[in-house]
C-alpha cells in the first residue's frame, strides 16, 4: 500500500503587501508637544514655589538652585506617576531642569574660577 504524504499548509492571516512609509519630518517631532505643555505649566508653577520658599530663611542661600530643585521633584512626580502625555511632559520637564541646573552649577564655578577663587574637593 502506499502511503499518503502530508502536505503543509502556509496560513496566512492576511495578504502580504508593501507599505510605503513617508519619510517627511512630521510636525509633531518638530514642535514637541509635550515640550511645550511643560513649558506652558512650568512658570505659575514656579512662581508659587518661589513665593512659598522665599518665606524659609535657611534656603535663602540656596535661592537660585531652589527653583530648579522644587520643579525638577515635581517633574519626577508626573513623570513617575502619570501616563501618556503627562508622563512624557513629566520627562521632558526633568531633563529641562537638568539642563538649567548644570548651567547654574556650571555658571558658579565659572564666575568662582574668573574671580581668582579656587574651589577644593577634599
Amino acid at each position: 500500500m502506499r502511503r499518503k504524504t502530508r502536505r503543509t499548509k502556509i496560513r496566512r492571516s492576511s495578504p502580504i503587501r508593501k507599505v510605503r512609509r513617508r519619510k517627511t519630518t512630521s510636525v509633531i517631532k518638530i514642535f514637541q508637544p509635550a515640550s511645550i505643555g511643560y513649558g506652558i505649566i512650568r512658570q505659575p508653577i514656579s512662581n508659587q514655589v518661589t513665593k512659598l520658599f522665599s518665606n524659609i530663611p535657611v534656603l535663602n542661600q540656596f535661592s537660585q538652585y531652589i527653583d530648579n530643585v522644587a520643579m525638577a521633584s515635581f517633574s519626577y512626580l508626573l513623570a513617575k506617576n502619570g501616563s501618556g502625555i503627562i508622563k512624557d511632559i513629566g520627562i521632558r520637564g526633568l531633563t529641562a531642569e537638568n539642563v538649567l541646573l548644570g548651567a547654574d552649577i556650571g555658571n558658579q564655578f565659572i564666575n568662582n574660577r574668573q574671580n581668582g577663587n579656587s574651589i577644593h574637593i577634599n
